[in-house]
């Protein structure tokens, strides 16, 4: 017997509000009750000591607040408008088709939106500035609305993104492919295609030339900060990225290499588990196993200097998934009955923690089982 997906789950994608609710709130806890210096210190980089790596944004916030309070929450209002235009978005793209029940699996896949639930420490970071305009160039493929407007909007941010963060380089490949799908279908011409790929190449080839040229010193650090604690921002926000910038590439590597442990070798189980949907899907094999293929490649560098493994695989599953939403793609089976369990157990039994260079966790029963815990403790 099959599920009528109409008249039992209709409202169950609604569901992803929630979690935006939750981090959202939560992070603002956070920042009332305390100083995340890898969430907010980062977005803080700026140019008052010269020209550095991912200082664009941080330049853009100094500019426009007056306070040290109104520097930390400009940066908390933007952090939370790309994840809110992030949701929608997905959530527009989620809609755009009929979806069965096993599209679930995707909207609600612990790598997917919900990471930044599962791992609250690896959400808010910079990335979701370029994961911002990939959804929108997906949404607006999707709705075979690709136009100057779009791709001149796209371009800007994504340009806004590398120059904040040089990863944003990395995300290249899905953009190229996404260009190439529009001209293929003919919502693009060859033209147009040439042009705004070879933009976003020299964008991202500039963005990775300027982070190695200007990859900072302990001097800049210290700059950095001082031009945030004479707004009245903080000293600990100065801790993690900002100092993190009078390092090398080296003790980057290093930190990376120390980290290697058993665990570490269940990151490719790990991707390939949070990808797992896409197998069930009419997803041309040869292009599905050249996106990951070339998407591997691409952030290969990333999983080598830096130690947040669950951040690097997030984005990709990320991409691959926004692609997924886009294309006109359906499912190889009916969904059952007896197959909503195991369904549900791939929601809930696993996340992929943000940083320690690999792992798994425990995911939904995980963190249900640590708040009972934590309720018991206090309250006995």
């Amino acid at each position: 017997m099959s599920i009528n997906f109409k008249t039992n789950f209709a409202y169950l994608p609604y569901g992803i509000w929630v979690f935006f609710v939750f981090i959202s709130m939560f992070y603002a806890y956070e920042l009332v009750h305390g100083v995340n210096a890898w969430k907010i210190g980062d977005w803080l980089i700026n140019y008052s000591a010269g020209p550095v790596r991912r200082g664009l944004i941080g330049s853009f916030l100094l500019g426009i607040s007056s306070s040290g309070d109104s520097l930390i929450w400009m940066t908390y209002l933007i952090q939370v408008a790309c994840y809110g235009t992030i949701f929608f978005l997905v959530f527009k793209l989620y809609r755009l088709k009929e979806r069965g029940l096993f599209w679930l699996l995707i909207l609600f896949n612990p790598a997917f939106l919900l990471f930044p639930f599962y791992d609250l420490q690896g959400g808010f970071r910079k990335e979701i500035i370029v994961l911002m305009a990939f959804v929108i160039l997906c949404y607006q493929y999707a709705n075979k609305k690709i136009n100057a407007v779009v791709l001149t909007g796209v371009a800007l941010i994504y340009g806004v993104a590398a120059f904040s963060h040089e990863l944003a380089a990395f995300t290249l490949p899905g953009f190229l492919y996404i260009f190439y799908a529009s001209f293929k279908k003919n919502l693009i011409t060859l033209k147009t295609f040439l042009i705004q790929s070879t933009l976003l190449c020299v964008v991202s080839f500039t963005a990775f030339l300027f982070s190695v040229f200007f990859k900072g010193n302990p001097f800049i650090a210290i700059e950095i900060c001082n031009s945030l604690m004479e707004r009245g921002v903080d000293g600990a926000f100065c801790r993690g990225p900002i100092d993190a910038l009078g390092g090398d590439a080296s003790g980057a590597v290093s930190q990376v290499a120390s980290l290697l442990r058993p665990a570490s070798m269940l990151a490719p189980i790990a991707f390939l588990l949070a990808i797992f949907p896409l197998f069930f899907l009419t997803f041309d094999r040869k292009k599905l196993a050249t996106l990951v293929l070339v998407g591997l490649i691409s952030m290969s560098p990333l999983y080598v200097f830096a130690m947040d493994w669950g951040r690097w695989i997030h984005i990709q599953v990320f991409m691959l998934f926004c692609i997924a939403l886009a294309e006109d793609l359906k499912i190889k089976f009916v969904c059952r009955k007896n197959l909503i369990a195991l369904g549900i157990i791939y929601l809930l039994t696993w996340h992929i923690p943000h940083d320690n260079v690999g792992g798994l966790g425990g995911g939904m029963l995980e963190r249900a089982k640590e708040q009972i815990i934590a309720f018991i403790k206090f309250y006995i």
